[in-house]
C-alpha cells in the first residue's frame, strides 16, 4: 500500500509539474484499469489546459504587439495631421499675403478661395466670393466667357469687368490656368486678375 501512494503521489507532482510522463509512469500496481484511465484522462487534461494556456498567451502578446502598432500608427498619423495643418496654415499665409489677385475655382467654377489683393479692388469681401459662380461676378465683352473655361492646357487671357452693377467698375484681365491631375481631367482653375489697360 505504501508503495501505491508513493507511486500515485509520484505520477501526480509530475502532472503538477508539467514533467514528461512515459507510459511506465501509469503502470502502477494495486490499481484498477478504471481508476488508470483516469489518470491518464487527468494528464490529458492537463496537457489540453497547457496548450490552452500557451495559445491565450500567445494571443495576448500578438494583441498586445498589435495594439503596439496602432497606437504608433495612431502617433504617426497625429504627426503627420499636425505637419499638413502647418504646411496648410502656410500656404494660406502665403496666399493671403501674395500681391497678385487671385481666385482659386473648383471644376464647376465655383470659387473655392480668393485672396485680400483680389477682394480689394472689388466692392465685395472674402464671404461674399466663396461658394459662389465666378463668373457672377463680371461681365464679359462679347459673351467671351462661353470660351473662357473650354480651352485646353493653355494659359487664356480675357478682358473683363469686376463690380459691373456698382458705381466703380473695374476693367480687368483674367489669365486662367486649369488645374489638371494625373489622368488628365480638369479639376479646378487659378485665375489671376490685372488691371486692364484703358
Amino acid at each position: 500500500m505504501e508503495e501505491f501512494r508513493s507511486n500515485i503521489t509520484a505520477l501526480i507532482k509530475k502532472i503538477l509539474n508539467n514533467d514528461r510522463i512515459s507510459s511506465e509512469d501509469f503502470n502502477i500496481t494495486g490499481i484498477s484499469s478504471e481508476e488508470r484511465k483516469l489518470l491518464k484522462t487527468m494528464v490529458s487534461k492537463k496537457s489540453s489546459n497547457e496548450g490552452l494556456d500557451t495559445l491565450k498567451n500567445i494571443t495576448e502578446e500578438i494583441t498586445n504587439q498589435n495594439i503596439s502598432r496602432v497606437n504608433d500608427l495612431i502617433d504617426d498619423l497625429d504627426f503627420a495631421e499636425k505637419e499638413i495643418m502647418t504646411f496648410n496654415n502656410q500656404l494660406n499665409d502665403i496666399f493671403s499675403s501674395i500681391k497678385d489677385k487671385v481666385f482659386i475655382l473648383d471644376k464647376n467654377k465655383i470659387i473655392t478661395k480668393v485672396n485680400k489683393a483680389a477682394c480689394d479692388i472689388s466692392v465685395y469681401g472674402v464671404n461674399d466670393f466663396i461658394n459662389k459662380k465666378f463668373v457672377s461676378f463680371f461681365k464679359f465683352p462679347n459673351n467671351k466667357r462661353r470660351v473662357f473655361f473650354n480651352q485646353e492646357n493653355q494659359l487664356l487671357e480675357f478682358e473683363a469687368v469686376l463690380n459691373y452693377e456698382s458705381e466703380s467698375p473695374v476693367h480687368v484681365v483674367l489669365s486662367v490656368i486649369q488645374m489638371i491631375n494625373k489622368s488628365g481631367r480638369i479639376y479646378g482653375y487659378v485665375v489671376r486678375l490685372d488691371y486692364a489697360e484703358e
